[in-house]
């Protein structure tokens, strides 16, 4: 083996246990291609599947654990995140290995602010990038008043977390908003 390798390491959420197997198969087709891409250019990849990582405290210490063994160092951690539940479960990993000085290609803080639609929102704005119309409501008794200034039905309902189009609703009447609301909870 060539000691020249980089050793790429690959956190594939693409069939992790939170809800996301509506992106397997697409996380699995970027991930493989991924694996190939990093052994044509002659580096070697090292796949960590998220389901089968553990972190692991003890006393003063934290890692993380590979299918209960210490895990294998790699040069660089690239983070495929397909997440669109419990992220604040599934990103406490991202941070682990941060934490750890693993030297990571999508960090903590940037998926979670990526992961965060309002979040985003805030910093495109604060960079003087355009955003579609959007008002953020906390009451259901001023929904009205806010639809009205946006322009009206149909509007597009989005709550603060998702991606691939989870938790995202058009809408094109106040009944199929309430129906919306009432479904998810609200």
């Amino acid at each position: 083996m060539n000691d020249n390798k980089v050793k790429i390491g690959i956190l594939d959420f693409s069939t992790a246990n939170f809800k996301s197997s509506k992106f397997s198969n697409d996380g699995t087709k970027a991930v493989r291609t991924l694996i190939r891409e990093i052994k044509e250019q002659g580096h070697m990849p090292i796949l960590y599947k998220v389901e089968n990582c553990q972190m692991y405290f003890h006393g003063r210490k934290a890692e993380i654990l590979y299918q209960n063994k210490q895990i294998k160092k790699c040069d660089v951690l690239v983070v495929k995140f397909l997440v669109s539940n419990y992220v604040d479960l599934a990103v406490s990993i991202i941070k682990q290995f941060q934490i750890m000085g693993m030297p990571l290609i999508n960090q903590y803080l940037p998926t979670m602010r990526a992961k965060n639609k309002l979040r985003t929102l805030q910093i495109l704005s604060k960079h003087g990038i355009a955003v579609p119309r959007t008002v953020v409501v906390r009451k259901i008794e001023l929904m009205d008043e806010s639809i009205k200034a946006i322009g009206g039905y149909p509007v597009v309902v989005k709550i603060p977390f998702g991606s691939a189009g989870a938790g995202v609703f058009l809408l094109e009447s106040r009944r199929s908003l309430l129906s919306v609301l009432d479904a998810i909870g609200v």
